[in-house]
């Protein structure tokens, strides 16, 4: 299992972000150019061009097991990701 972050920030304020948090313990990507290309593609783009809180599983075969979509303000129960983790 693989987890990442993903948003439409540029690589550097990604970096900053990450290193301000100090203890992540995977990858976060930028989806910046072109600009929310993956989150579109996956439906997730606001039409303010700004995604809203995600999480997403996806299976080995590409396929989304699990969507949470938040507005950003919101933190998602981990809960129901977990659960879904295991359902995998």
């Amino acid at each position: 299992m693989q987890i990442f972050a993903i948003d439409c920030d540029n690589a550097d304020s990604n970096n900053a972000w990450a290193v301000a948090l100090g203890c992540l313990s995977f990858p976060v990507l930028a989806d910046f150019w072109p600009h929310g290309k993956v989150c579109s593609d996956y439906g997730v783009l606001n039409e303010n061009g700004v995604p809203d809180r995600v999480l997403l599983l996806i299976d080995k075969e590409g396929q989304i097991a699990y969507l949470d979509l938040d507005h950003i303000d919101v933190v998602p129960p981990v809960e129901p990701v977990l659960e879904a983790c295991q359902r995998l």
